[in-house]
């Protein structure tokens, strides 16, 4: 059974997992601390760094998160920069990330609701 799970589809996995942390990691830890601090955050997505990044105005808060090596941000445009203002709507922030098999996932953020939800890039609606 393990092997049935981590073999071909093991990225598969990874990708979806890296999918859900990386819309966990946006909205659950920068909105919060928007919310409840009353302090804008600055949200960087870098396809160069393979990475995410949240921080504060007054650097008491910051968060980095680097995805896994076989796993990286497709968006071309360098770097992304997103605020998130306390009381403020949410903006609408995409993500698209890939394996290297050709694998590719677009994490999106509701902005009316602020849920991420994922979708095999390419699936009709």
């Amino acid at each position: 059974m393990l092997k049935r799970i981590f073999a071909p589809s093991g990225l598969k996995i990874a990708l979806i997992i890296t999918v859900v942390i990386a819309g966990v990691f946006v909205f659950n830890t920068a909105l919060d601390r928007a919310e409840r601090r009353q302090q804008a955050v600055e949200i960087r997505i870098s396809a160069k760094e393979n990475g995410l990044s949240a921080r504060s105005a007054d650097a008491g808060f910051a968060r980095d998160l680097h995805l896994p090596d076989n796993v990286h941000i497709s968006n071309p445009a360098e770097p992304r920069r997103f605020l998130l203002y306390p009381g403020g709507a949410v903006p609408a922030i995409s993500i698209e990330v890939a394996t290297g098999n050709g694998r590719r996932r677009l994490v999106a953020i509701d902005p009316i609701t602020g849920v991420p939800r994922s979708e095999p890039v390419g699936a009709k609606p």
